[in-house]
């Protein structure tokens, strides 16, 4: 009997106990202590080792907010609990460091020690902030190491107006979705595009008898993972590994075939260049930068341009012949001012065909020139092209050589002909001469230019004199730089 007794005193004192104890924890607004429950969500305390408890919120949570140092990762989840975790041995959880204020959940830890894994429902999440020295951080399920990717969204503070959103918390998820989506997408056009290469490459092997010993290595990509192109080795590079696009093996008598004409697409044949060069002429093909006498002398100038396009109808790895269409501006500068060309292309000086021979006499014929001097003018020859550059080009690595052939038509425009120019403080005057007839109709150049990459030098010199009946025979010489 005295047994039966000491047990019922003994348990009504324990629902004393408890009782006390659950008003005591109402007075203090309500607070929810975190202890270790013996349920499926729970793992006990251990104050010597790790510290992990877990524990359930059984009511709807609107409102996440995070005060002093706290360390807060915010999961998304069909159920609402909190899990805290530390390795610190000398850490001591406090019953005031979580508190649930009606519908808000409050993580109030001043050292920042732990990591608090709040998992609450996504639909019921309406706002999310933070002092300035706690840290709330979007964790993505089942990933043990999400705390503190680089993927971090820091919300706003108290101090800040408006607050974040769980709907742009999800707005960024979609985006870093969307953005490795992109780079799959990109990975897997580039990689079908080589394969299609490859596969046409089988079918020109086939169609040539030619046996092929082909094999390729790749790996698809997870589609969490963020790829990042290579071009320097040829790879892609998948958070820090790499794997190799395609390893491919021809046999010896099958590399040739392989730089047949159909290995190289339009922009590989197509070839625009711009041509700027010195010129000048001499008596002989030769012999173009050394000077004639009296009024054949040249100034020898930087005036001479040409733009073509070009198209490589036959293409190999070391060599290439090339067909287009050009334009060619001549502009030959005479070291005397004044200068007449006559009808057969004879060239002399304007000054000694007067009686005097003085620029006196001149005036006195011209005398809307007076007042001016003989060195006040200049005279030039200006000829144009329309030409049909053929080229056999040789190429190693980087470095090329051309050799052109440029049939040529001579064109006769009103900017074209003998061109003399006067310009004074108070007269400006430009007549220009029409010599078309007495210029060879048509021409041929020969050019060879050597180029590393775009850039490079080139000689020109001409196989035909440039007037058609002078009685001194007149060889153009350009020297210059070519852009291709």
């Amino acid at each position: 009997m005295k047994k039966a007794i000491y047990s019922l005193a003994v348990f009504l004192m324990l629902i004393g106990c408890g009782h006390t104890f659950a008003q005591d924890d109402k007075s203090q607004t309500k607070s929810m202590t975190v202890v270790g429950l013996q349920n499926g969500r729970v793992v006990a305390v251990s104050q010597n080792g790790k510290f992990n408890v877990q524990q359930n919120i059984d009511r709807t949570i609107t409102r996440l907010q995070a005060t002093g140092k706290s360390r807060v990762t915010l999961v998304y989840d069909t159920v609402n609990y909190i899990n805290v975790n530390c390795d610190s041995k000398e850490w001591k959880f406090r019953n005031d460091f979580i508190i649930v204020k009606g519908t808000t959940l409050l993580i109030d830890d001043a050292d920042g020690i732990a990591v608090y894994e709040v998992h609450l429902k996504r639909n019921d999440l309406q706002f999310v902030n933070r002092t300035r020295q706690a840290e709330i951080v979007y964790g993505k399920p089942g990933d043990e190491d999400y705390q503190f990717q680089a993927d971090t969204i820091i919300v706003n503070s108290f101090t800040a107006t408006p607050l974040e959103t769980t709907d742009n918390m999800a707005l960024h998820q979609s985006i870093e979705d969307a953005r490795r989506r992109l780079n799959d997408a990109k990975e897997q056009m580039k990689k079908s595009k080589e394969e299609y290469k490859e596969h046409i490459r089988d079918l020109k092997r086939k169609q040539a008898g030619i046996v092929e010993v082909v094999s390729e290595e790749y790996t698809v990509p997870d589609s969490s993972d963020t790829a990042f192109w290579n071009s320097w080795d040829n790879q892609y590079t998948f958070d820090g590994s790499e794997f190799d696009t395609e390893e491919t093996e021809v046999a010896e008598d099958e590399s040739e075939y392989l730089d047949e004409d159909w290995d190289y697409y339009f922009e590989d044949r197509f070839s625009p260049s711009f041509l700027w060069a010195f010129t000048n002429w001499g008596d002989k093909w030769y012999n173009g930068l050394s000077k004639l006498d009296g009024a054949y002398n040249l100034k020898t100038s930087f005036s001479s341009w040409q733009l073509e396009a070009q198209y490589a109808v036959i293409m190999t790895r070391h060599f290439k012949f090339l067909l287009g269409v050009g334009y060619e501006s001549d502009i030959y500068k005479f070291s005397d001012p004044l200068v007449d060309i006559d009808a057969n292309g004879n060239i002399s000086n304007a000054i000694d065909a007067l009686p005097n021979q003085s620029y006196s006499d001149f005036i006195a014929i011209n005398q809307y020139f007076d007042g001016t001097n003989l060195n006040d003018w200049s005279s030039r020859l200006v000829a144009r092209y329309i030409s049909l550059p053929m080229t056999i080009g040789f190429r190693t690595g980087n470095f090329d050589i051309g050799i052109t052939a440029l049939p040529a038509l001579a064109i006769n425009t009103r900017h074209c002909g003998l061109k003399h120019s006067l310009y004074t403080r108070n007269i400006e005057h430009q007549s220009v001469t029409d010599v078309s007839n007495s210029l060879a109709p048509y021409k041929i150049d020969l050019r060879i230019d050597m180029r590393f990459h775009h850039i490079g030098l080139f000689l020109q010199v001409a196989t035909s004199p440039l007037f058609q009946s002078s009685n001194q025979d007149l060889y153009p010489i350009k020297f210059g730089f070519i852009i291709k």
